[in-house]
């Protein structure tokens, strides 16, 4: 389910640069500029408020839905591109549970550090990519159809607007142009009933596309039916992005928000889901003074020497 969600969200963010005109290029232009950044620092942050229909579940139940109410995401680095370094710290929140941690490069290796673990766990670069494409992949067969229906869809009416704007940065006051993605509800349902037909029609592409394996346990039909189930029960949905983008042709901050509600969901479903993902960037392509720690045989770790420890809190 991991996998379908960010998909999901892969998916309507990649699609929302999909607007006509020079507001496309620009936004088109600013996304591979920013990507191109061989030094400087970015954030980005998940929020998800759950609001969940506790009423005829048990208190028990009740606790565990509570638990999920909040889910949070937090991930800041500093990083040069030319010397193959970068530093990071992230945070992840969910219910009463936090997990705090911090993640290095230095060349090809990467060594993660978490409070749980008394050593650095060092992997290379293949272990941290998957074999698959990547899910947000613009020339996979399925989201190349996605993006075009999206595109399609926004051209019927404009509903993209640029403005300039001012707005406070970590580099101070900059001036930016604002651009607003807010399709209408109407045209977000009609590009996700299209959206599930063309996973029917790529099925096969779309289990390539996310890892997965057609079994006798698993069906793609099925997943695909039960995804489009859910979204149709909702009541009401909002999609809405904001791309800020200053002189220099770089994305200083982009924001989404995603909201489902359901007015009447059974015990236990969830009356409103509200998601909030922000990116920013800054110091771009400026020296960074990046510290990382000494590496060595003492306080390194590999993924084999895990085999057998039991780490405090998480059981075997």
């Amino acid at each position: 389910m991991k996998k379908i969600a960010i998909l999901f969200i892969g998916l309507m963010l990649l699609s929302s640069v999909g607007c006509a005109g020079s507001a496309l290029e620009t936004y088109q232009e600013a996304v591979l500029k920013t990507e191109g950044l061989d030094q400087g620092k970015s954030s980005f942050s998940i929020g998800i408020q759950n609001v969940f229909r506790l009423e005829g579940l048990t208190q028990e139940e009740q606790l565990r839905y509570q638990s999920m109410e909040n889910i949070e995401m937090n991930y800041l680095t500093s990083f040069d591109k030319s010397q193959n370094l970068r530093a990071s710290d992230f945070y992840f929140f969910l219910g009463d549970y936090g997990l705090d941690g911090k993640l290095y490069q230095q060349g090809r290796d990467y060594y993660l550090k978490l409070p749980i673990l008394s050593h650095y766990l060092k992997m290379d670069e293949n272990t941290l990519q998957s074999p698959n494409k990547h899910p947000f992949d613009e020339e996979h067969p399925f989201i190349t159809r996605v993006t075009q229906e999206w595109i399609e869809l926004l051209e019927v009416d404009n509903v993209v607007k640029g403005e300039r704007a001012i707005m406070l940065t970590e580099d101070g006051e900059v001036k930016v142009t604002r651009f607003t993605v807010e399709p209408s509800e109407d045209q977000v349902r009609l590009f996700m009933k299209k959206v599930f037909s063309l996973a029917r029609a790529e099925k096969e592409s779309l289990i390539q596309l996310m890892g997965l394996v057609d079994t006798e346990d698993f069906s793609i039909e099925e997943m695909i039916d039960s995804l489009e189930t859910a979204f149709n029960s909702m009541d009401k949905v909002n999609f809405k992005v904001y791309a800020y983008i200053d002189i220099d042709g770089f994305i200083v901050r982009d924001e989404t928000f995603i909201e489902f509600e359901q007015f009447n969901p059974e015990p236990g479903g969830m009356y409103k889901m509200t998601m909030t993902l922000t990116e920013e960037n800054w110091e771009n392509n400026r020296w960074q003074d990046i510290q990382l720690p000494e590496f060595n045989s003492d306080n390194v770790m590999s993924i084999e020497d895990m085999d057998g420890i039991q780490v405090p809190g998480l059981g075997q």
